[in-house]
């Protein structure tokens, strides 16, 4: 019969009767000597740890002795965050409280705005947007959560404790009011290439039942944001062509134009430094190519380096291209494509590396080029090339 934890002394006879071992170390109390046979259950029977066992065993193997676990690339946790992952008969079973651990687990993996990380992932679990979870968190505080639910957002936020981007582990993004489907073959759409489309839309004649008809271009559409949104943005005369190399990136970004009622953009391989279009054929060409240098991608954060397509972030290095070092290669190319893609008076945008725009504006030929000009982002940093072919087109100017 085991003694109380509240009794004056142990008893004499402590082999059947151990309190919990000393964490790290691998030893019971200096006061308490185990028997063979209950040394042996505790390494390895994991089934029946005692329950008040602080933490169970990491990959490694290994207690640490202030009673947080380490798990591989994610840092240090405590024990109530270790539990999140090992322990779910004794894991909070209402949201609230999930919600409060999770957010506690995921700031200890230093993850960006762990609250709002919780949120998202655990309304994906359930199969509801966040803004649905929420009212139900006001409506009915104490509803437990189903189980399943639970043991699936559990597995989200280990995940993404452990470094991947919350929007793979989702599958969705939003871009420009819309939801997009994305996966590790493309990259993950960012607020800063907005800007294009503002641009765009900016540049688009006012009527929205032209009759002269217009073509678009999106060199590199990765997950086709960029022409999904020119489709819904620009008036019915336009038609829009959506170019990758990677068939994985056409297939999302056909299914993203599906999903959104997408129905004048047409899907090509293609490589974007060799286009399969013919001269003066488009209005408008508009691409967010691959701008990080080499130098720059290895200061990236380390969820951006191991799980984003490197091929989306930095050029593919040809021999004796330009803009090899600081990563304007790709953006060089592109510029001398345009040149002749592009009808008279026809624009091109370009989304580039804050430091490139000096170079990429000293690129562009004064005898073909008028308004060029450099926009910045929200954080004021130079994000856009703006450029239009010499001769008026149905295009208005920027101002």
């Amino acid at each position: 019969m085991h003694r109380p934890r509240h009794a004056a002394s142990p008893p004499a006879d402590t082999g059947s009767d151990c309190r919990p071992f000393h964490i790290e170390t691998e030893r019971f109390p200096t006061d308490v000597k185990p028997s063979a046979a209950e040394a042996a259950r505790f390494r390895t029977d994991t089934d029946l740890l005692p329950a008040d066992a602080e933490c169970f065993p990491t990959e490694t193997g290994h207690f640490h002795a202030d009673a947080e676990c380490f798990l591989p690339d994610t840092g240090r946790f405590p024990a109530d965050a270790e539990r999140f992952l090992t322990d779910t008969g004794r894991f909070p079973a209402d949201a609230p409280r999930f919600l409060a651990a999770a957010t506690h687990f995921l700031d200890k993996a230093r993850a960006d705005s762990p609250r709002l990380t919780a949120e998202v992932l655990l309304a994906a679990a359930c199969g509801v947007d966040r803004a649905d979870l929420l009212k139900e968190l006001i409506m009915s505080p104490g509803q437990p959560l189903d189980p399943a639910h639970a043991a699936k957002a559990r597995a989200f936020i280990g995940r993404r404790a452990a470094g991947e981007p919350t929007a793979y582990i989702t599958g969705k993004k939003e871009f420009y009011g819309r939801t997009f489907t994305v996966g590790p073959e493309v990259l993950i759409p960012r607020p800063e290439s907005e800007l294009l489309i503002e641009l765009a839309s900016a540049a688009s004649p006012s009527c929205r039942h032209g009759t002269d008809k217009a073509v678009f271009a999106d060199f590199g559409t990765g997950s086709g944001c960029l022409a999904a949104i020119l489709d819904l943005e620009l008036p019915d005369n336009w038609r829009g062509l959506a170019l990758d190399m990677s068939e994985g990136a056409l297939h999302l970004a056909s299914q993203n134009c599906r999903a959104l009622g997408c129905s004048r953009v047409a899907f090509f391989r293609a490589d974007f430094n060799h286009p399969p279009l013919r001269e003066r054929s488009l209005n408008l060409l508009v691409a967010n190519p691959p701008y990080v240098s080499a130098e720059e991608y290895a200061r990236l954060p380390r969820e951006i380096r191991e799980h984003e397509p490197k091929t989306a972030l930095v050029p593919v290095p040809a021999r004796g291209a330009e803009g090899n070092v600081d990563g304007s290669s790709a953006a060089l190319s592109i510029v001398r494509c345009a040149e002749t893609l592009l009808k008279p008076g026809g624009l091109l945008l370009l989304e580039i590396g804050e430091k490139q725009g000096a170079r990429l504006l000293s690129a562009l030929r004064a005898g073909l080029w008028r308004e060029a000009r450099l926009h910045t982002d929200h954080a004021g940093r130079d994000r856009a090339l703006v450029a239009r072919l010499r001769h008026r087109s149905g295009l208005r100017n920027i101002d």
